[in-house]
Order: C-alpha cells, then sequence, then structure tokens
C-alpha cells in the first residue's frame, strides 16, 4: 500500500524533436504517396487518347456503362 511511483519525468527534447521530425517525414512520404497515386489513376482514365478510342468504338457499336462501371458492347444493328 506504500508504495510510491516515480515521478514522470518529460521526455528529453533531442528525444522529441526526432520524434518530430520522424512523424515529419512520414507524414510527407505518405502523403507523396496518396498525390502520386490519386494523379497516376486521374491520367490513366482521363487521358485523351482513351476518350478517343471510346468516341471511336461509339461510333462503331453501342457501349453500355453499367453504375458498377462494368461495360458492355453491343454490335449496332
Amino acid at each position: 500500500m506504500g508504495e510510491t511511483y516515480p515521478a514522470q519525468h518529460s521526455t528529453p527534447s533531442s528525444v522529441r524533436q526526432k520524434n518530430l521530425l520522424s512523424a515529419f517525414l512520414l507524414s510527407t512520404f505518405v502523403f507523396g504517396v496518396w498525390y502520386y497515386s490519386v494523379n497516376a489513376v486521374k491520367k490513366s482514365t482521363l487521358d485523351e487518347e482513351g476518350m478517343d478510342e471510346l468516341d471511336r468504338m461509339e461510333k462503331e457499336r453501342m457501349i453500355h456503362v453499367h453504375q458498377s462501371g462494368e461495360l458492355k458492347v453491343h454490335e449496332k444493328k
């Protein structure tokens, strides 16, 4: 019952600075990966060549895009 706990000591400033630097670098890396991924997906789905190809296919055939993103192509009659 008479146990005493050691007083809480604050973290030394050098350790705190290293932790903040590590957190900043990790956050920057994660944000960079996210930003690159978002731009890569936009670029691959919205490039002009792809849109031109879809327009050409649409003129040749009937193209239906379902809400789920499934692409169905039917020959024109």
